[in-house]
């Protein structure tokens, strides 16, 4: 597990020092606020779905939040697991605490959901991008043969047996 997190911690740092070569090379600012929000995009998009489709994908457009527990996602329980009961929400402060809790999770599955339609969105606009392209290929296509009928069709009626 440190072997992988040391791993883990040294791609990031290449890739943000990447980053920073890129941002410079652009004439862009490279400060450290600039590189952490880097290293943190980088970070949560490893662990989310659509993050980790948009960073493979090359369409990463905007920073990724991390996402509560979404870093435990691939471990594994212990065999036997405590039987503990939830605490009831028993006063005024507790069910405040739980509505907030609740409203958060509900406000963390919304931008996933929009993390994962952005990246569909532009999947999408980009196979539109590829069927526009091919239907310009094939009006050329038949304007051609349009154009070679037509062409025929006058030396057949020119033509003097």
């Amino acid at each position: 597990m440190r072997r992988a997190q040391a791993d883990e911690r040294k791609a990031l740092r290449e890739l943000t020092q990447h980053a920073q070569q890129i941002l410079e090379h652009a004439g862009r600012s490279a400060g450290s606020t600039v590189l952490d929000k880097i290293s943190s995009t980088l970070r949560a998009a490893a662990v989310d779905d659509a993050g980790r489709a948009a960073l493979k994908a090359g369409r990463l457009t905007g920073e990724v939040k991390p996402s509560g527990f979404d870093v435990f996602a691939g471990l594994e329980l212990p065999a036997k697991a405590s039987r503990r009961k939830a605490p009831v929400a028993d006063d005024e402060l507790s069910e405040r605490r739980r509505r907030k809790d609740e409203r958060e999770s509900k406000r963390r599955d919304l931008e996933q959901r929009s993390r994962e339609l952005a990246v569909r969105a532009e999947e999408d606009a980009q196979k539109a991008d590829r069927a526009k392209a091919e239907a310009a290929k094939a009006r050329k296509a038949a304007d051609k043969s349009r154009r070679e009928a037509e062409d025929a069709a006058a030396k057949l009626e020119a033509f003097e047996p």
